[in-house]
C-alpha cells in the first residue's frame, strides 16, 4: 500500500473510516493534489503511522480528520495548512494526540476542537 501511486488523487475523504485494525504504512503516498481529507482516518482505532512529511498545503477539508483515531499521536507540525476551510473536529476523540501543530488556522472558518 506504501508504494501506490496516489500523486493525482484528490479526494481522500472517508478512506480508513472504521478500519479499526489498520495501521497501515502509507508515509510515502503523494497527497500534494489531495483536496479533502474529511473523516480520512476517523474510527481506525489502531492507525499511527507517520505521515508527517506529507504535503498538504492544498488540503481544504479536514472535518474529523483523525475523530476516534484512538492510537494517532504523531508530529504534524511540519505540515503547512493554511489552506484549510475546515478543520471541525479533527482530532475529537483522538485521545492520545497531544502534539503542537504551530500552523497557521488564521483563514480556517471551522475549528471546533473541544476535548483537545
Amino acid at each position: 500500500m506504501n508504494d501506490w501511486d496516489t500523486h493525482l488523487v484528490t479526494y481522500m475523504s472517508d478512506l480508513f473510516f472504521g478500519k479499526v485494525l489498520c495501521d497501515c504504512d502509507i508515509s510515502n503516498w503523494d497527497v500534494s493534489n489531495v483536496t479533502d481529507m474529511n473523516s480520512m482516518f476517523e474510527r481506525a482505532i489502531y492507525f499511527n503511522q507517520d505521515i508527517s512529511h506529507w504535503h498538504v498545503s492544498e488540503v481544504k477539508m479536514m472535518n474529523a480528520m483523525f475523530f476516534e483515531a484512538r492510537s494517532f499521536n504523531v508530529d504534524l507540525s511540519r505540515w503547512d495548512i493554511r489552506q484549510g476551510t475546515d478543520m471541525d473536529y479533527m482530532f475529537l476523540d483522538a485521545v492520545n494526540f497531544n502534539q503542537d501543530l504551530n500552523g497557521d488556522v488564521s483563514n480556517i472558518g471551522l475549528l471546533n476542537q473541544p476535548g483537545i
